[in-house]
């Protein structure tokens, strides 16, 4: 009997163990042809094709495509953002004559950023510089800028690494010779556990501070990630660098935000992040190169826990009473 016992929580063990080292990587961009092969844009979406995604997990592995989200509306602060409605960054726009255009892009091996749809060169109110001096990037100068990741099916993010970042580019933090208006790194990363479809909110012009009460969950805040190994961070409810939100542990849906750091979707606005998003030294940037998670069998739009552990536990647990309940011979 206490030999079955052992047997069955070793099996438990074993199958537990391999859904939590399961992990798929879904590389953005990057590789010589600049992360192109099967990749491409479709509208306003840069869609990853399935040579950039390697690995397994237990729902096997799900699609992904890409668009870029910013606040708009002419506003030429962060401070002001509060009321400006988050919009989808439509690639089909012509930025100011300059040949532009806005949305998501890719840039090789730096990874993917965003150009608003607020860039101009001189008209007041607009972001200036946006698409130069490293305001491709993913960036929180003058408008938040955030990625949607559309995954096939319920995805539970576990990390994601940045190319190029604002960290790097400047040298030290604050360094008065850095060209760029940004100088760290900060990163947000949200998730939908709500029900229904996101694009039906994110469409209906909330603002970044209003997706928390229509179904966005804040994972958590991540502080220099440029400074960390490889320019990768975890985002599960452990990462060190990690501030106010509940990390990625169980969360599983096919919706995520990430993107500098965001302080309108930052409830209480603590830990070591800034507001100060006009010239100073704590302007984010980055682009961003992979994410690695697993997925779940099936669709589904919004986070949902983690059902396989609990169901391996069950199974295992009821073999144990089925075995402890059988007749002696």
């Amino acid at each position: 009997m206490k030999n079955q016992i052992k047997v069955a929580v070793a099996a438990f063990a074993i199958l537990a163990s391999g859904q939590s080292l399961a992990a798929v990587t879904w590389t953005l961009a990057g590789g010589v042809d600049g992360g192109a092969t099967g990749s491409v844009f479709s509208g306003n979406s840069w869609n990853i094709g399935s040579a950039n995604i390697s690995g397994t997990s237990a729902g096997g592995t799900a699609t992904l495509g890409v668009t870029a989200y910013a606040n708009t509306q002419g506003a030429d602060n962060s401070v002001a953002a509060n009321a400006q409605g988050v919009q989808l960054q439509t690639r089909t726009a012509n930025i100011n004559g300059s040949g532009l255009t806005s949305g998501i892009q890719n840039y090789g091996g730096s990874g993917l950023g965003i150009i608003n749809l607020d860039a101009c060169g001189t008209v007041s109110g607009c972001d200036a510089n946006e698409g130069a001096n490293g305001e491709h990037a993913v960036d929180n100068h003058q408008r938040f800028e955030m990625a949607l990741l559309s995954f096939g099916k319920a995805t539970n993010l576990t990390s994601l690494q940045i190319g190029w970042n604002a960290t790097d580019n400047c040298g030290t933090v604050g360094a008065s010779t850095c060209s760029s208006a940004m100088h760290d790194s900060d990163m947000s990363v949200l998730a939908y556990t709500g029900g229904g479809n996101p694009l039906t909110s994110l469409s209906s012009n909330l603002t970044w501070t209003q997706l928390l009460s229509n179904g966005w969950t804040l994972v958590g805040n991540y502080s220099d990630v440029g400074s960390q190994t490889d320019n990768t961070t975890s985002l599960l409810s452990s990462a060190s660098n990690r501030s106010g939100g509940v990390g990625s542990n169980n969360i599983f849906s096919s919706y995520w935000m990430v993107g500098a750091y965001n302080p309108l979707a930052n409830p209480g606005g603590t830990g070591p992040f800034s507001t100060d998003t006009g010239s100073g030294q704590f302007v984010d940037g980055m682009k961003l190169l992979k994410v690695v998670g697993e997925t779940q069998g099936g669709g589904g739009g919004g986070g949902v826990p983690e059902p396989g552990s609990l169901a391996l536990f069950g199974f295992a647990m009821a073999g144990i009473v089925a075995m402890r309940r059988r007749p002696k011979a």
